[in-house]
């Protein structure tokens, strides 16, 4: 999922069930140039049913 822009550049998340990962994007013309990427663990029940069960504690990954 894409955020939108912001003074940074872009940025997307992607919430999975075994890590978490976003992704920041610099608008370069017409194209975009990957500034910083990373990745965190999941914790087996924060996520149940594809429905996120621990906001709180994915907030704080």
């Amino acid at each position: 999922m894409l955020l939108g822009k912001g003074k940074y550049g872009v940025l997307g998340i992607d919430i999975g069930s075994n890590s978490i990962k976003i992704v920041e994007l610099q608008e370069v013309g017409s194209n975009y140039r990957l500034r910083n990427i990373g990745e965190a663990p999941m914790i087996q029940g924060w996520i149940r049913n594809k429905s996120i069960v621990d906001s709180d504690a994915i907030s704080q990954t």
